[in-house]
């Protein structure tokens, strides 16, 4: 189904759920460009460096996308970002790249107890135009990914085996 896909659209986005586990992990480390969300609780910082800590051990991951999340204003967006990349330059080797800021907007909540994608449900609220400047920012800076026979094939084994195929 992944496969087929490609044909339709230039992108596939995976959101992996929180966490550093094998899967996480695999499933990060088979996509061309990693985007870490990092909100401001504290929590959130030191899980988005054991991330970025883990793909760069494991993954080989050199460089990552960072979307400062629920945010109060631009200054704490930049505060976030800031923090993240201080840790990082010290101690590993990834470059980081901030994408516009997600601002806090109780609209996110409506829409997910509606079942419904924010950009849907409320395609004018800060939070919705803050997402789509993220994919056209990732839009133009993306890089097209040389290791499309590669991912393809870790795609394949992932989902056969999945199923019990050989």
């Amino acid at each position: 189904a992944i496969e087929a896909l490609a044909g339709r659209f230039d992108t596939l986005s995976l959101d992996v759920a929180a966490g550093i586990g094998a899967n996480q992990t695999a499933f990060a480390g088979a996509v061309p460009d990693t985007v870490v969300v990092i909100n401001p609780e504290p929590l959130s910082m030191a899980d988005a460096y054991a991330c970025l800590k883990v793909l760069s051990i494991e993954q080989g991951l050199r460089h990552a996308y960072v979307v400062p999340n629920r945010v109060a204003s631009r200054m704490q967006a930049d505060e976030i970002v800031q923090r993240l990349s201080s840790l990082v330059s010290r101690f590993l080797d990834v470059q980081l790249v901030a994408l516009p800021a997600i601002p806090a907007d109780s609209n996110v909540a409506e829409a997910a107890a509606h079942g419904v994608p924010l950009v849907v449900y409320r395609p004018d609220s800060p939070a919705a135009r803050a997402i789509k400047a993220i994919a056209r920012s990732l839009d133009t800076m993306s890089v097209p990914d040389e290791r499309e026979g590669v991912a393809r094939l870790f795609w394949r084994k992932t989902f056969s085996g999945a199923k019990g195929e050989s």
